[in-house]
């Protein structure tokens, strides 16, 4: 699941903030930027929703609504459940997964992916 703010929202502010007109440069970067995280999120968010969700639910014994699945996992940790390859590995996942829309360019998500 991806965070917030959602691809709607930050087009929509980036819409507004540019139809002010009186943007710096370093606005424009940043709206340029967040409009990149945007698209991303577009593209890539219902790929990333399904698989994490397929991940949850084998983890979790059953399906449901992606936000609900998270929360329960984060539940079981917070009791105790007891740490597993296949835990670690679905973290692992999901990371990358938020840092393929968010960061692609993090030294850390390129060194992964040319693995």
């Amino acid at each position: 699941m991806l965070d917030d703010p959602a691809a709607a929202l930050i087009e929509e502010e980036a819409r507004k903030a540019r139809a002010s007109g009186d943007l710096t440069t370093f606005a424009e970067k940043v709206i340029a930027n967040a409009l990149g995280i945007a698209a991303r999120e577009r593209e890539l968010a219902p790929e990333l929703d399904a698989s994490e969700s397929e991940r949850l639910a084998d983890r979790l014994g059953h399906g449901g609504d992606l936000a609900a699945l998270n929360a329960e996992l984060a539940r079981r940790i917070r009791e105790g459940m007891p740490t597993s390859d296949a835990l670690l590995e679905h973290l692992i996942l999901t990371t990358i997964g938020k840092l393929q829309v968010d960061q692609p360019t993090y030294p850390g998500f390129r060194a992964l992916s040319e693995r």
